[in-house]
């Protein structure tokens, strides 16, 4: 591999928790959506969407360099919660709440964290996978 390749590779790292294939989760996955990495802020978000389900997709960057892509779909009842505020997602159906850099459960009645997609950083673009299984 030449120096420029390698130095491609390194800029084209893949993001989060990745696998030594890209993807942050299995390997072998499609892009469903892709959002430019310069419009995620550190320690905010910029929204996507799913093309299948029309799902909003909320891609967020909490400390520079580390990307997720969360569900809007809160599990309990199938409400879309609100826009990250204050370090968290909330229900507004039922009131549960979720961590905003994670999606992991806060509080429920919702037993289970908000769904993630895959993410990966390809050059300037951030592409988005279908939903992990859990």
């Amino acid at each position: 591999m030449t120096a420029g390749a390698i130095a491609r590779r390194t800029a084209e790292a893949p993001i989060g928790a990745a696998s030594s294939e890209g993807w942050r989760g299995s390997s072998k996955k499609t892009a469903i959506a892709k959002v430019p990495a310069a419009s995620v802020p550190v320690g905010g978000m910029a929204k996507s969407s799913d093309p299948k389900t029309g799902e909003v997709i909320y891609v967020l960057q909490p400390k520079a360099g580390q990307y997720h892509a969360i569900s809007s779909i809160c599990p309990h009842a199938q409400c879309g919660v609100n826009p990250p505020q204050d370090g968290q997602f909330v229900c507004p159906c039922h009131n549960s709440r979720f961590n905003a850099a994670t999606g992991e459960l806060l509080q429920g009645p919702a037993t289970k964290g908000l769904a993630r997609y895959g993410i990966q950083r390809v050059g300037k673009d951030l592409l988005i996978s279908d939903k992990e299984t859990t």
